[in-house]
């Protein structure tokens, strides 16, 4: 939400709810989609491009999980801390073009 706001109050007042929509709807899908693949394929085992399909919908993840690249913080930690960067690069992308070009 604070994004969303932030976007909100830059751009004119016939273009704040446009934004805060999209912003909203932005981190909706990318949850939905980071939970489904996105860290699955970003941050497990796999080759040198991407990971492979053990963490789709989270299915290894427990509350005792930790990740070899955070071994002090729990997983579930671990995910919703990427969560936040995943959701917020589209939003700035967004945001970026927010009063710029007609949609």
């Amino acid at each position: 939400p604070g994004i969303a706001l932030f976007y909100g109050g830059l751009v004119r007042v016939q273009n704040v709810l446009s934004i805060v929509m999209q912003t909203f709807s932005i981190a909706c899908l990318i949850t939905v989609l980071w939970m489904m693949v996105g860290y699955s394929l970003t941050f497990s085992s796999g080759n040198s491009i991407y990971g492979d399909h053990r963490n789709f919908w989270l299915v290894n993840v427990t509350q005792t999980s930790y990740h070899t690249l955070a071994p002090n913080v729990p997983e579930a930690v671990f995910i919703l801390y990427q969560l936040a960067f995943a959701i917020l690069t589209p939003a700035l992308i967004c945001g970026s073009f927010a009063d710029r070009m007609r949609l």
